[in-house]
């Protein structure tokens, strides 16, 4: 029992020992953050990307509505309806502020998401270059406090010295004063660097949504390259292409050219020839000249005054008089614009003013890309300067300190030598973040291009506002659906399919068909067809043509006035042909221009060479001269309605003529007319 106790208090003491030591103090780990990190966790915590996209969700619900609100207010206007009261109402004519609305509200809609959805992308970029400029000030703070703390810790240890040597009376007291007034500037630095320092990590912290006040070192974000003035000018073509500003210039311009075309067509529509009273004002405007306004408001009032003429004094029957008013209809002369009677006017010099504002901001854009690369080359060569003035002056340190060391230097001379090294060390870190700060800020300005050619990774992918499939009406059920999305901005459209995955159909390619031509050329599934902006309105038939690889599955008719809806598949959809009168096949192709191209092909015992083109009515295509058959036939595309209403007479070599034929757009082929061969002598 003796020996237990002795141990235990031979433990007792151990422990007590062991307490009394000092345990040395663990230093907690230092995290390195990065460039790239910060711009992933800044995008994420932005406020302003996260509002953006919660907005675009609720515009697009806003958008579906809206354009099922338009559609269902236009069938109404346009569909008779009673009630059990007998209470009939008759279908009417639409005025000019509700036509308007139609035709111009769905695009005006889809140009609001558009440029959402390009703001998204530009403040992405917003987001990456402010995180850029912020952590390059954190860096070069931090890099100056750690060299002035280096400073300071030598130049304390050579004052200490110098004051032993001062008890000695081996150094001169106007020494110890120059060494101490340095010690305190630096000091004094110092501190204002680290509440710098301090202040600059917080705002980095809310940024990015993590506390980087301590316990982080941060990575060196300078960034280096050499951008060849031989690419400034695609440096501009691509910002113009990609920058929001001039973006929503070009979208104000080509929706106030929309508005102007739209309104001018429902007046022409309605007045007839009384409209080209307005053509020279409204043509001048559209080729950018100057237009006398008070001259074209004075033509207008003319114009609209002549509309209202036959409604102007009375009849008379007999001894009563009748106000010709009396017998005006709802949308007769001024009544059709009678809610806004200057809607074409104001249009044309809004278009006018569009396109003025769209010209200064692409020459302000441009030449802030031209004055930015400037600053750029300016920069890189302050850079270059300073590099070489450390190395003369590490050079020149040198041999001051080995002068000194002979004597042969006072300390004094050493000592300012030895300070301008240091100055310009400071110096060269601060350049280089200037120079860095240019090229983030270039990059930032050229919309993300620098990126590609400095290699600065950003991990984002611009949609540059043209996401057309995110701006389809939602699917209802399954089942495949076409969108018709209008980018207004460059006048164009883009046209696509959507299959749900529980769809009951297999289909790879697409095709789409207007008036019998076909725009743009057979598309795999998830990409689109973009073409120049049709006057979808004013077709007779337009249909998409399925394929499953290259076997034909069918042709589904589509209402291009409502932007997104369900297809009518047929299953074993098969084409009934009749080779009897098959003479050959044909390919057609449409540009961007919207000019159509088709070739002829006849089948192996067709003999016919030459060829002409009419309409219904007999109108020629271009002219009555007999075409080659060799040579492929063009013309505007869509302008002279669909090929099916086309009629081809054929002759021989000899120009003697062989028969008429059509065009079949189900399977491109050529049928002969019945009964069209010339009567035998």
């Amino acid at each position: 029992m003796k020996r237990l106790y002795r141990w235990f208090a031979l433990a007792l003491a151990v422990c007590l020992v062991s307490l009394s030591i000092p345990m040395p103090k663990t230093q907690a780990a230092q995290k390195n953050l990065s460039i790239k990190m910060a711009k992933s966790m800044g995008l994420t915590n932005s406020m302003t990307y996260q509002q953006l996209q919660n907005k675009l969700e609720l515009t697009k619900i806003q958008y579906d509505q809206s354009i099922k609100a338009i559609k269902l207010k236009e069938k109404n206007q346009s569909t008779f309806r009673w009630s059990p009261l007998l209470n009939f109402q008759f279908p009417q004519k639409p005025n000019l502020s509700e036509a308007f609305e139609y035709s111009y509200k769905p695009l005006e809609l889809q140009s609001k998401l558009d440029t959402l959805e390009h703001q998204i992308s530009d403040t992405v970029y917003q987001v990456y270059y402010d995180i850029s400029s912020l952590f390059t000030k954190i860096y070069v703070l931090q890099e100056r406090i750690n060299y002035n703390e280096k400073r300071l810790t030598e130049y304390n240890k050579t004052l200490d010295k110098n004051r032993t040597r001062l008890t000695l009376g081996m150094a001169n007291e106007s020494d110890i004063t120059a060494m101490e007034s340095k010690v305190s500037a630096i000091e004094s630095t110092l501190v204002s660097d680290k509440s710098n320092f301090e202040a600059q990590k917080k705002k980095l912290g809310n940024l990015i949504g993590i506390d980087v006040t301590a316990g982080y070192e941060f990575d060196n974000p300078f960034v280096d390259g050499e951008i060849s003035r031989d690419i400034l000018d695609d440096l501009i073509h691509y910002t113009l292409e990609h920058d929001h500003t001039y973006y929503q210039a070009k979208t104000a311009t080509s929706n106030a050219l929309i508005a102007l075309n739209t309104n001018y067509n429902l007046m022409k529509g309605q007045y007839g020839s009384d409209i080209t009273m307005l053509d020279s004002y409204i043509n001048q405007i559209k080729r950018g000249d100057k237009v006398d306004t008070a001259a074209f408001k004075l033509k207008y009032n003319e114009f609209l005054k002549k509309v209202d003429e036959p409604w102007t004094g009375s009849y008379r029957i007999l001894f009563i008089s009748f106000p010709k008013e009396w017998f005006k209809g709802s949308i007769d002369g001024v009544r059709y614009v009678e809610d806004e009677p200057y809607a074409l006017y104001e249009c044309a010099l809004e278009y006018q003013d569009a396109v003025k504002e769209q010209e200064s901001t692409k020459t302000e854009i441009s030449d802030s890309v031209t004055d930015t690369f400037e600053n750029y080359v300016s920069s890189g060569k302050a850079v270059e300067s300073v590099e070489n003035q450390i190395q003369d002056k590490r050079e020149e340190l040198i041999k001051a300190k080995s002068l000194n060391m002979m004597g042969k230097m006072a300390y004094e001379e050493y000592d300012a030598v030895q300070s301008e090294f240091e100055e310009l060390q400071l110096e060269l870190i601060q350049t280089k973040a200037d120079y860095s700060e240019i090229l983030y800020g270039f990059d930032r300005l050229t919309c993300g291009k620098l990126s590609d050619i400095l290699g600065i990774s950003t991990n984002f992918t611009s949609t540059g506002g043209s996401g057309a499939n995110s701006y389809a009406v939602a699917n209802e059920g399954e089942g495949v659906y076409y969108y018709i999305h209008q980018l207004v901005s460059d006048n164009v459209f883009d046209f696509g399919l959507t299959v749900t995955e529980d769809a009951d159909v297999e289909l790879t390619h697409f095709e789409l068909w207007v008036n019998g031509i076909q725009i743009g050329t057979r598309t795999a599934l998830g990409d689109t067809i973009r073409h120049l902006t049709l006057n979808l309105k004013q077709t007779e038939r337009v249909f998409v043509r399925i394929y499953n690889n290259n076997s034909f599955v069918d042709d589904c008719d589509i209402d291009p006035t409502i932007y997104s809806a369900k297809l009518n598949l047929t299953k074993d959809y098969t084409i009934v042909s009749n080779k009897g009168n098959l003479v050959g096949t044909y390919d057609i192709s449409v540009d961007d221009r919207g000019i159509a191209t088709i070739n002829f092909i006849p089948e192996m015992d067709e003999l016919f060479a030459f060829y002409t083109i009419q309409t219904e009515s007999g109108e020629y295509l271009i002219n009555d001269e007999k075409q080659s058959i060799k040579q492929d036939f063009t013309y505007l595309g869509l302008a002279s309605g669909g090929l099916e209403k086309l009629v081809i007479t054929f002759y021989d070599e000899d120009e003697n003529l062989m028969y008429k034929a059509r065009f079949q757009t189900t399977d491109k082929t050529l049928r002969k007319i019945e009964g069209s061969e010339p009567a035998e002598e």
